[in-house]
């Protein structure tokens, strides 16, 4: 038997207009810098990009989006074909959090989000979500124009 390894999924698919988003990837310290990302998110690509006639959905487009200043997830996207289109600001409202800041594990400050954001801006008088920031996103895309399954398949066949 083998060990859970960590755990991804599709978001946001649209089938009609042809688009989805590979997310919420985990992967588990002792699988970290292994070629167990790579693998993942590869079958994923496969499946989401190639036409149906070989077995998968035929997407033009897969996104991949995380904080931009999670560097390590901007860089596995990079390394996995997308391209960078841009931060979307004050996306989501990041509700729990009370600060426009992220901390390290050891509660050490991190990049704000927005520099410069001040707590008072997230007062605004009558705002639905008084006192919760919002996230800002980065966003990159791999399009079918784009998409090499001879180099992704070569990405794939490392095993360690």
């Amino acid at each position: 038997g083998g060990a859970l390894a960590g755990l991804l999924t599709y978001l946001r698919t649209e089938p009609t207009a042809l688009t989805t988003e590979i997310g919420h990837l985990v992967i588990f310290p002792p699988f970290q810098r292994t070629h167990v990302t790579t693998n993942a998110v590869g079958l994923l690509l496969i499946h989401a990009l190639e036409v149906p006639k070989k077995g998968g959905w035929g997407m033009r487009r897969v996104q991949w989006t995380a904080a931009p200043n999670n560097k390590p997830s901007v860089r596995a996207g990079e390394r996995m074909g997308f391209k960078w289109e841009g931060v979307l600001r004050n996306l989501r409202p990041m509700l729990g959090e009370k600060e426009d800041v992220r901390t390290t594990g050891k509660g050490e400050k991190r990049e704000t989000f927005k520099p410069g954001a001040k707590l008072d801006i997230l007062t605004r008088e009558g705002d639905p979500l008084p006192g919760v920031p919002s996230w800002d996103t980065a966003f990159l895309s791999l399009c079918w124009v784009d998409y090499d399954r001879e180099t992704l398949d070569k990405m794939m066949a490392r095993t360690s």
